[in-house]
């Protein structure tokens, strides 16, 4: 929200109309505590939402922290997170756009909206979305991908970021997208999330001589 804030600000300053809405939403009308504790309440339930009758243009989905962890704590949160799929199935048959944040891929996944088009996630999450749709590809290689009316982007925390500056880029102009990374002082241009990888390339087979390569690259 502070980047779209920037984003808008950006816009206003050059002579444009801000673009960019934005309200929360979650499950339940109960704050929503993070791993880092501080309460966030949303503007709507999911059933409030709804009810208002006024789709978004965009649903953006945030990471879903326990792709982190382990299988079982991952297929429970995509339990939980279960009333958001229609949701969404429906918004992209519609022709609206669906937005990805790291993990937030692994609902695409779970909606069946990724069979044609890899996923991107932070690194450490890539092994369970592996085990848990052994049928779907990961790009390793991009920070943003844009599919159309899906979108996906890579984990840490520069992600909402670039995010924002690919939104301004596609719905905006170019220039306005440059303005705005410099208010936010980074690069337009997202880095490749290549160098942050580490260990992530499977070792569990029984080519030695590949083992042998993958230790030394590891050192």
């Amino acid at each position: 929200i502070d980047a779209l804030i920037i984003a808008n600000y950006s816009m206003h300053k050059s002579g444009q109309k801000p673009i960019f809405e934005w309200e929360t939403v979650a499950l339940t009308e109960y704050p929503v505590i993070p791993t880092n504790g501080l309460r966030i309440q949303p503007d709507y339930s999911l059933e409030q939402y709804l009810k208002l009758g006024n789709p978004p243009d965009a649903w953006i989905i945030p990471a879903v922290f326990h792709t982190f962890s382990d299988l079982g704590k991952a297929q429970k949160a995509m339990q939980l997170l279960q009333p958001i799929l229609p949701v969404i199935q429906q918004h992209y048959s519609a022709g609206g756009l669906l937005i990805s944040i790291c993990s937030g891929s692994f609902l695409l996944a779970q909606a069946g909206l990724l069979e044609n088009r890899p996923a991107l996630m932070h690194w450490k999450s890539e092994k369970l979305f592996q085990s848990m749709y052994p049928g779907l590809h990961i790009d390793t290689q991009k920070t943003v991908a844009d599919y159309g009316n899906i979108i996906c982007t890579i984990g840490g925390g520069m992600a909402y970021e670039y995010l924002v500056l690919h939104l301004v880029e596609r719905y905006a102009n170019h220039h306005t997208a440059v303005n705005t990374a410099k208010l936010m002082m980074i690069n337009l241009n997202p880095p490749s999330p290549s160098p942050y990888r580490h260990g992530v390339e499977d070792q569990q087979h029984n080519d030695k001589l590949v083992l042998k390569v993958q230790r030394f690259i590891d050192q």
